[in-house]
């Protein structure tokens, strides 16, 4: 994508690789913004239909999410710690709809090439992102262990309230430092044009996605994944057991005649029993399926910026073209890593023109 660029932009000037001539490079300029402009294109049809869906997803999520916040508010016996923690969930979902992902709608357009919004609205709108991804991730995590507790030791101590504001804290406090490097780097800057960039800076982007890989996606995974399927085990067995008692009872009492309201409640209790197990085995695996490829896609990405610094080594052309003028431009520094709204971008366009601007783009 980069060198398709770049190429059409060198094929309409005739340089050499010291003399410039002014005319030639502002046609070539014009000629690569043409081509930036046409790469960020959507068909009408697509661009309409994406915004659409996008827009659905957003009031849905308001809308759910609201109605979760407002039911558990107005019913103090819903307070319990399962329904606290699906609160918190709902309430950073609620605050991603509400905040950022309309900043995120905004940036498929393509007249969207630089930042108007000044700094601090960029590094509220990137924070918030990382800091609301990470809380429903831990939350999620906080129910699976909840549950676990509830389910598996039944006869412990239900979490007291003291505790609950503990847990709460911990997730926010925990996700906050994960977004951390978010607000402190999200920036607005001005650059020279040229088509060299800081790829130090880029490692650094790739060690915290790889970290943010390991706290947000793996371990949380792990976590999930492990106490719901000890959840199961516990719940088949505790099936199993009553089986066997009614086994054993009618082996002592076989002329006693079970009652069908007996019956109706041991079949009620298999029925629930089937469903909790079905539900946990498809949040285990929505919460897998869900985050993996936007975990992927953020690795993937950056590992390619890195691998166009070789592609950009070799563009002596152009480098020598570009290093002739002084003129600069404004352009923020997104968080490319953690929105949600780079699932349905331009990836390779993306590169390319941070790459061209000479943007160094670092969360």
């Amino acid at each position: 994508m980069v060198r398709s660029l770049l190429t059409s932009c060198i094929a309409t000037c005739s340089t050499s690789t010291s003399v410039v001539n002014r005319t030639n490079y502002l046609d070539m300029l014009k000629q690569f913004q043409r081509n930036v402009e046409e790469s960020r294109e959507f068909e009408v049809p697509i661009f309409a239909t994406i915004i659409s869906v996008y827009c659905l997803f957003i009031l849905f999520g308001l809308f759910g999410n609201g109605m979760v916040i407002l039911t558990v508010w107005r019913n103090r016996s819903m307070r319990n710690a399962r329904n606290i923690f699906i609160v918190n969930l709902a309430v950073s979902d609620f605050i991603l709809c509400l905040l950022t992902q309309p900043m995120n709608i905004m940036r498929l357009f393509p007249n969207f090439i630089s930042w108007e919004f000044g700094r601090l609205l960029c590094k509220v709108v990137n924070t918030l992102t990382g800091l609301n991804m990470f809380v429903s991730t831990f939350s999620i995590t906080a129910i699976a262990l909840d549950r676990f507790q509830v389910i598996v030791y039944p006869t412990r101590t239900r979490m007291s309230r003291h505790a609950m504001t503990l847990c709460l804290a911990a997730i926010w406090g925990s996700a906050g430092l994960m977004a951390s490097p978010l607000a402190l780097f999200a920036d607005i800057q001005h650059h020279p044009i040229n088509f060299g960039r800081d790829f130090n800076a880029r490692y650094a982007k790739l060690a915290y996605s790889s970290g943010v890989l390991v706290v947000q996606y793996l371990v949380p995974l792990g976590i999930v994944v492990a106490a719901y399927t000890r959840i199961c085990v516990r719940l088949r067995h505790r099936m199993k057991s009553m089986r066997d008692q009614q086994g054993e009872q009618k082996q002592k009492t076989p002329q006693q005649p079970v009652s069908a309201y007996r019956k109706n409640r041991q079949a009620a209790e298999a029925l629930r029993q089937r469903r909790a197990n079905r539900l946990l085995v498809t949040i285990a695996i929505v919460f897998c399926l869900s985050w993996l490829p936007l975990t992927i896609v953020n690795i993937v990405h950056d590992f390619r910026v890195l691998k166009v610094k070789e592609e950009f080594e070799r563009e002596d052309e152009l480098n020598a073209i570009i290093r002739q003028q002084n003129k600069s431009f404004p352009k923020p520094t997104f968080n490319e890593g953690l929105s949600i709204g780079n699932l349905t971008m331009n990836s390779n366009f993306r590169v390319g023109l941070d790459s061209a601007r000479g943007a160094n783009s670092d969360v």
